[in-house]
């Protein structure tokens, strides 16, 4: 089995509602592993749901052995937010590990607007 995890401590000034994650499946000689789940378990503040108190989610990593995971602020206002983020796969002899990912390296997709539909009405 392995496993990595890391500190999330967020002081109550922070601007932060989200912090990203990248987690990095590979064999112990390097080689990245596609289609594994890997589980990842919050203790503390935050939620890895977005809308919702979420304590635990599971992610299938990718063709390059990556899969990412969110952490959510989840309304902590007024105080300091703590918390440790773990990942673990049950697999034998693999490396997990887990880096936390700058701005700049997250890529939210195209951004939605909603455009009012005009109507003629009595035609």
């Amino acid at each position: 089995m392995a496993s990595a995890s890391t500190s999330i401590a967020e002081p109550k000034m922070s601007n932060a509602g989200q912090l990203h994650f990248e987690l990095k499946l590979t064999f112990s000689s390097g080689e990245p592993i596609a289609g594994e789940d890997v589980r990842v378990n919050l203790d503390g503040d935050g939620s890895l749901a977005p809308r919702f108190s979420a304590k635990e989610v599971v992610r299938e990593t990718g063709a390059d052995g990556a899969a990412r995971v969110t952490w959510h602020r989840a309304g902590i206002f007024g105080r300091d937010a703590r918390a440790t983020l773990t990942v673990t796969c049950d697999r034998a002899d693999t490396v997990l590990t887990l880096q936390a990912l700058a701005p700049d390296q997250v890529v939210t997709g195209p951004r939605t607007s909603w455009v009012t539909e005009r109507h003629t009405f009595g035609r």
